[in-house]
């Protein structure tokens, strides 16, 4: 079962309504995946130097 979560900041003034969503399926964690983008980036940016 997929699980929803709100949450709410005040930033000063500013109210912030940040929703998540995470999958029970979900095969990698948020850490994993953004670890995945930086270093394929970095393989991208490697190549277009070359």
């Amino acid at each position: 079962m997929d699980q929803d979560n709100i949450t709410r900041k005040y930033i000063g003034d500013i109210l912030y309504i940040i929703e998540s969503e995470t999958s029970a399926s979900a095969t990698e964690t948020a850490v994993d995946k953004i670890k995945r983008l930086i270093l394929s980036g970095t393989d991208a940016t490697t190549k277009q130097a070359s």
